[in-house]
């Protein structure tokens, strides 16, 4: 019998999400293609995997719909920001305050926002004060504790319980969900999961800034794995393999 060894952080950080937007030019869901979101005046630029997309600020937006996954559940995403000294949110759902983004001072304060049992408001905060720089901003939920990472770190947690809430509403990349505190900045690879992510995976995304695909790469085992689009691998055997 032949047994094939587990691909690891990055297949099992893959095979957790449940909706990933590149931003390579469209906002087409690459995981399954269940939430292709809608471009609203969002420009196509250089991003921190590929292409990404520019919001102005004003009115620019990507509507994803409803994607609607309870606890446990993980948000990630990269951002830039063109300034400091307003609200922004750069991925929102706004009838459960579920956001990531910039809070609205000049200090450099990025914002975590996550209402869970009820309508109990759970807050995150980090400081970074430079323009124009890549951030990775990461919460997970697994029904008793909020984690916010910055950058691949931990820097806070929340204890909570209950259900998200409202799990029906619609997403947008670019406000806080409902066409508001819009983003000024540059947002690439969003992705959702239905788990709580590790550490482990948290760092792989923080590494993966560095010119890795978020798709699981090819790995050396008895064969070789390679992934399909939908994300199922198929093996291809070494020829020198040896059948008793």
């Amino acid at each position: 019998m032949i047994s094939i060894v587990s691909a690891g952080v990055q297949q099992d950080t893959y095979d957790d999400a449940i909706r990933i937007y590149h931003l390579n030019g469209n906002a087409i869901d690459s995981k399954n293609g269940l939430n292709n979101g809608s471009v609203s005046g969002a420009v196509n630029t250089s991003g921190i995997l590929g292409d990404a997309y520019e919001f102005d600020g004003v009115n620019d937006k990507i509507d994803l719909g409803a994607i609607g996954t309870n606890y446990p559940a993980s948000w990630n995403l990269w951002v830039k920001t063109n300034e400091f000294d307003v609200k922004r949110r750069a991925l929102g759902r706004y009838y459960t305050q579920t956001s990531l983004g910039l809070f609205d001072n000049d200090a450099g304060q990025w914002v975590y926002v996550l209402f869970s049992d009820g309508g109990t408001i759970n807050t995150g905060y980090a400081y970074d004060s430079n323009i124009d720089k890549w951030i990775m901003m990461t919460m997970t939920y697994n029904g008793t504790d909020i984690v916010y990472y910055f950058n691949g770190t931990q820097i806070e947690s929340d204890t909570a319980t209950g259900d998200i809430d409202n799990l029906a509403s619609d997403w947008q990349i670019g406000t806080h969900g409902n066409d508001g505190h819009w983003w000024n900045g540059t947002i690439d690879e969003v992705t959702f999961y239905d788990s709580a992510l590790t550490q482990d995976q948290i760092d792989w995304l923080w590494n993966s800034g560095a010119g890795n695909e978020l798709e699981p790469e090819p790995m050396s085992i008895l064969g070789t794995i390679y992934p399909l689009p939908s994300g199922v691998p198929y093996v291809k055997l070494n020829s020198s393999l040896v059948f008793e």
